[in-house]
């Protein structure tokens, strides 16, 4: 519904009413109804999918987290059909607001409660956990799903309808519907042909990767997305890829293999999700390359030191060179010793010559 939400965001066409009074909330949430009925005018069940914003955290923390930073403050707004919408950027900026976010919500929710009543299509509205048919205002406990993001409950109830024994046409309108079908066209016509397919194929298969996905997800980075087919490590792809660089910069350097393992685990996570929609409960994201900070989820960057705590002791062979070393340094210091005493033994012959030519003087 997020897509719907920012479709109907009033133009400058809107502001300027016919009969001259101010924009309000009841215009807003009818144009969002008019866009979903004419969308899909022809079909005999709609499903509105919201994100539901109750959970105590979510994989989406970071990303709303974002959108609310340079904001000094996100003012709670209470809509009302009667009160007038705000201006875009208050919009905007209110919608930084999970509370706003939930409000909102039921707002729309009360709205499409009546228009029901006029429609043919049978409305049905997903929240998270919460769904009911607002034609017969039953819930649908089927349709309930305990996930964080509407993009995943949107392929549950895709999975739900198909295992139903529906065969008709589904038609999943949202805005990242072309990611989902370019990721499609892409496993198709990836670089590297079968051997890149082949090494993301296992990936999703289970919550935990083996560690054996975990190294073909390192061998494609390497040699896929790099090109480098010669290195057997990431450490010797960073090396190698630093050597060829003209103008040196980290930021073109391949990943290190602990900052890539925690990237693969999370990838691998939300493959899982994609692999199974019919799991009403999603598992936790912490300890999959999420971890929780401050009461918010947050992908975990690396869990080792940018630098060695402590250096390695040196083997065998280095420490027989040590002793070599040592030695010689030993040898030149007797050395150095010798030739301070023949100095001075020279310094004081000298010494006793002279006061015997100025004696005989």
């Amino acid at each position: 519904m997020g897509m719907i939400w920012r479709m109907a965001t009033p133009s400058a066409e809107d502001w300027q009413k016919k009969d001259g009074t101010p924009y309000k909330w009841l215009d807003y949430v009818h144009k969002v109804s008019s866009i979903i009925l004419a969308r899909h005018g022809d079909a005999d069940r709609i499903i509105c999918v919201n994100d539901p914003y109750d959970a105590a955290y979510s994989t989406k923390d970071n990303e709303r987290d974002l959108r609310v930073q340079g904001k000094a403050h996100v003012p709670n707004t209470y809509m009302k059909l009667g009160d007038p919408f705000p201006s875009a950027r208050e919009f905007k900026t209110l919608l930084c607001s999970i509370s706003n976010k939930g409000r909102l919500q039921k707002l729309i929710c009360s709205y499409l409660t009546d228009l029901t009543q006029n429609v043919d299509a049978e409305i049905v509205y997903s929240v998270g956990s919460h769904c009911t048919n607002l034609s017969t205002l039953q819930p649908m406990q089927n349709y309930s799903f305990d996930q964080s993001e509407a993009d995943t409950i949107l392929f549950s109830a895709y999975a739900v309808l198909r295992e139903s024994g529906y065969s008709g046409p589904v038609i999943i309108d949202t805005a990242d519907t072309d990611a989902y079908v370019a990721a499609a066209a892409i496993s198709q016509q990836l670089p590297g042909g079968e051997e890149a397919q082949q090494k993301l194929l296992r990936c999703g298969d289970s919550l935990d990767p083996e560690e054996e996905v975990v190294e073909e997800l390192f061998e494609f980075t390497r040699h896929v997305i790099y090109g480098d087919k010669k290195s057997i490590t990431m450490a010797e792809a960073r090396a190698a890829k630093w050597k060829r660089m003209k103008n040196k910069s980290f930021i073109r350097l391949p990943p290190d293999a602990d900052s890539l393992r925690q990237h693969c685990l999370r990838a691998n996570f939300l493959a899982y999700l994609v692999h199974h929609p019919s799991l009403k409960h999603h598992p936790s994201p912490l300890g999959h390359g999420w971890e929780l900070v401050g009461g918010r989820c947050r992908p975990v960057r690396h869990t080792r030191p940018a630098l060695p705590t402590h250096l390695p002791a040196p083997g065998p062979a280095e420490e027989s060179e040590e002793d070599d070393e040592n030695e010689e340094d030993e040898e030149e210091g007797d050395d150095d010793v010798q030739r301070r005493r023949g100095d001075s033994s020279e310094s004081d012959d000298l010494e006793s010559s002279e006061a015997e030519c100025s004696d005989s003087d």
